[in-house]
């Protein structure tokens, strides 16, 4: 059966700092703005070949469009997620 060990038992106290995260250390700012700078610019192609249409293909194009704003929120969004931890 489980006897405890001999022996003094361990004082509760804080508990030793986790170790700082490297990976927000391989956050390059240059090459986040390289990544958000061409999604939105795809955003902004797709809203130049859309124009005033308001037909099906067209709202698939702005579906596509949405998706990628929503790609570059989340490479922002990690980066600064990154650095937080740091």
């Amino acid at each position: 059966m489980n006897q405890p060990l001999p022996g003094p038992r361990p004082v509760p106290g804080p508990r030793p700092a986790a170790p700082p995260d490297e990976s927000a250390h391989t956050v390059d700012p240059d090459e986040i703005r390289r990544q958000v700078s061409e999604l939105l610019e795809q955003a902004d192609d797709i809203a130049a070949s859309v124009g005033d249409a308001a037909d099906s293909e067209a709202l698939a194009q702005l579906a596509r469009q949405a998706h990628l704003l929503e790609k570059a929120h989340g490479v922002l969004t990690d980066a600064l997620e990154k650095v937080d931890r740091a």
